[in-house]
């Protein structure tokens, strides 16, 4: 209320490496408060902020930052947000998911990456383990984890992403991407007589630099679990 004037309940939602709250007066949901992790770059915020300020005036469906301020928890700043809140379903958990919702997923995805294309993404994180750039080093730090079959086999498939992706990686299209265009970062609108429609991207805290073929990628990794055949 002191930061932003909005009085109202909170609720804690899910996130990786942030604090985010849904807002809740008596009329529903209001916003969404996210506090940052300490550590994270305020360039990287300042980032965040104007790619879905430039995405929602080009009339895609994102949050809009409505205030930003900082807190101080146990001694210690943390970057605060106000964001709009999107009403919708996560496609994670729509059943069935159907062909005409994947391919609305592509779409939206072309769309926000065909905005961001102009954007300068130097603010953004160069070591994100979820960027797919970094795939390759992110398993290979990790894979002592693994037991000795398990990173055999792994081991197996890295040496072909060097040998048939990541040595081609230079020739592809380049760009700030949204990064992480998971089945929970997708909102459904209403169930309807022409089936139901994709109407929101959430969570732009994976932003990077990558192949823009990434963000299509991704959102197909997590898709293929919603079908007994993903290749087909």
């Amino acid at each position: 209320k002191e930061q932003f004037g909005v009085e109202a309940n909170a609720h804690e939602l899910p996130s990786d490496r942030d604090l985010n709250f849904r807002l809740e007066d008596t009329e529903g949901p209001v916003g969404v408060l996210k506090l940052s992790n300490a550590h994270e770059d305020r360039a990287f915020l300042d980032l965040q902020a104007c790619a879905m300020d430039r995405l929602s005036r080009a009339g895609l469906p994102v949050a809009s930052v409505l205030g930003r301020g900082e807190c101080t928890l146990e001694g210690t700043i943390h970057a605060t947000r106000l964001v709009s809140w999107l009403p919708g379903t996560p496609l994670g958990e729509a059943n069935p998911v159907s062909k005409e919702m994947m391919a609305q997923v592509g779409g939206l995805l072309a769309r926000v990456d065909r905005v961001l294309e102009p954007m300068d993404g130097a603010a953004a994180p160069s070591n994100l383990p979820w960027n797919l750039s970094c795939a390759r080093r992110t398993l290979e730090e990790r894979m002592g984890r693994l037991p000795a079959q398990r990173q055999t086999t792994i081991a197996y498939f890295l040496d072909l992403f060097r040998d048939t992706v990541e040595s081609r990686s230079a020739d592809l299209p380049h760009q700030l991407i949204h990064g992480d265009a998971n089945d929970y970062n997708l909102l459904l609108g209403p169930p309807s007589a022409s089936g139901r429609s994709v109407t929101a991207l959430l969570d732009f805290g994976d932003m990077g630099l990558s192949p823009r073929i990434a963000d299509p990628a991704i959102a197909a990794a997590y898709l293929a679990f919603h079908v007994s055949d993903p290749v087909e």
